[in-house]
């Protein structure tokens, strides 16, 4: 199929500045996903400090498991994330969302990534798939701590649905926009290529009356650019043509 030299300057304009946003858009996706999830992350440990000390202050030793449960799901319908107290030989204590004959069935929670990783270095973070409840979860873990000694770990965890739904609002507009700057280059690419091909098409009407011997034709344009040169070119051709052949007919 026979393509014209105004589709391709528009599907090039098209094409290049679609390769161009698009990369933008990619790694803007990739910054934004990543500053959202730390802007989370940062939220959560915040939210899990004020628990921490809420926790130590009324209960202490965490012996009381009865009184504890009831802070845990008293404190949990206050916060959009899950509160789970785990002790230090990874028992569950208490879980905002369960009762205590569910979390007394639970497996040892001493080998999950983020209480380790509070346990030793005060601040656990993991984002992995929940077998409990069968989604992705961010977990948030630090220690409890009583008299700067550790009683237990405080575990605050967050369906990542609600990471997504930002996400996907950002996505969104960005692909909003991302194809609202393709139209508006697919207008401008359109205008812009008519200007170039503009003179080129006279160009080509006046050189095809030259190649049928008619010398007096004259291609008008007023830019000094490649093309006004070429048509510059073309004239005085046609004009030296047009001299030699009254000289031959006058000889």
């Amino acid at each position: 199929m026979k393509i014209g030299f105004k589709i391709k300057l528009i599907l090039s304009y098209f094409f290049l500045i679609f390769l161009s946003l698009g990369f933008i858009a990619f790694f803007l996706d990739k910054n934004l996903e990543e500053k959202s999830l730390q802007e989370i992350k940062t939220a959560l440990t915040n939210e899990a400090r004020l628990i921490e000390s809420n926790i130590s202050a009324n209960s202490p030793g965490l012996s009381d498991r009865e009184r504890l449960d009831k802070l845990c799901k008293d404190l949990g319908a206050k916060v959009s994330s899950r509160i789970t107290v785990i002790d230090l030989q990874g028992q569950v204590l208490a879980d905002s969302g369960k009762n205590q004959q569910e979390t007394a069935k639970w497996e040892n929670h001493l080998n999950r990534p983020e209480v380790y990783q509070a346990l030793k270095d005060g601040l656990g973070q993991q984002i992995r798939y929940s077998s409990t409840l069968k989604i992705d979860m961010l977990y948030i873990a630090i220690p409890i701590k009583q008299n700067n000694q550790n009683m237990g770990v405080l575990r605050l965890a967050l369906p990542l649905t609600s990471v997504q739904k930002v996400l996907f609002t950002v996505r969104r507009t960005v692909i909003i926009g991302l194809f609202f700057t393709l139209g508006l280059a697919f207008l401008l690419g359109s205008v812009l290529a008519k200007a170039v091909i503009s003179p080129i098409n006279r160009i080509i009407h006046v050189s095809s009356r030259f190649a049928q011997g008619d010398f007096s034709r004259r291609v008008f344009h007023n830019s000094s650019d490649e093309i006004g040169q070429l048509a510059s070119t073309l004239n005085k051709m046609a004009q030296d043509i047009e001299n030699k052949i009254k000289e031959i007919k006058t000889q």
